[in-house]
């Protein structure tokens, strides 16, 4: 394929992206959005389907899924589930590789990312009336939902995963609950205490972590601590 004809390609391939279009009424009727989907099963569906390197340790934070639709360059229009969620993966390296906020719509089962370019996507209004992320002239009377930003809790295990002392203390100034629990039920004290955190271990204990509190495997942070070989933060969690 010469230049010109790569240039004319990708010139047709945003000019389809930048027109918005918008379902009819007697599609949104006779779509199917699927069952209901809470944020839990979303969020398990964005582990289990976006391709992490290690899925388990993933960081996920979703808003409640809505009713919505999407329709991407040259693809069918897709009726599912939409909600924005806040990830935080591991690389090759084993690092986090820090907060991203994406979109995702769930449709028959099968999770597909909505593209950063692609406008074409929107929610359904409580009359089933369909808008845009465009506020289109359909839509011109709907509120378009805020961008929210990653879930207060999801930070403040991030935070405390990383040994951040002054954001634990920040987001913990700012209401976050102490005791919130990401995946598998593991709390702020836990992921500091299997990182060798010790100051903020100290943190978390004065603002009132609960030291007993157990994961979904039956693990204490005294526990993660032992088994990571932190003598120093297992003494601290065992006074």
């Amino acid at each position: 394929m010469n230049c010109f004809r790569k240039m004319c390609l990708i010139i047709s391939f945003v000019a389809l992206g930048g027109c918005a279009t918008v379902p009819t009424k007697y599609e949104i009727q006779q779509a199917n959005y699927g069952t209901q989907i809470s944020k839990s099963e979303f969020e398990s569906a964005v582990r289990n389907g976006s391709g992490f390197l290690d899925p388990y340790s993933a960081m996920i934070g979703c808003t409640d899924p809505k009713k919505g639709w999407e329709q991407d360059v040259l693809e069918p229009m897709k009726f599912g589930y939409i909600a924005q969620c806040s990830v935080n993966a591991k690389n090759r390296m084993g690092g986090y590789v820090g907060v991203e906020t994406r979109m995702y719509i769930l449709s028959n089962r099968i999770l597909y990312p909505i593209r950063l370019y692609n406008e074409n996507w929107g929610f359904l209004n409580s009359q089933e009336a369909a808008f845009d992320g465009r506020k289109s002239e359909a839509a011109s009377n709907v509120e378009i939902p805020t961008v929210v930003t990653p879930e207060i809790g999801v930070k403040l295990n991030i935070a405390a995963m990383d040994g951040n002392e002054s954001a634990v203390l920040d987001l913990l100034n700012k209401g976050a609950n102490v005791n919130t629990r990401g995946y598998k039920n593991v709390t702020p004290l836990m992921f500091a205490a299997l990182n060798g955190h010790v100051n903020v271990v100290n943190i978390l204990i004065e603002k009132g972590a609960d030291i007993n509190s157990k994961d979904s495997d039956g693990k204490t942070a005294a526990m993660h601590a032992t088994d990571k070989g932190y003598s120093n933060i297992v003494k601290i969690l065992n006074k």
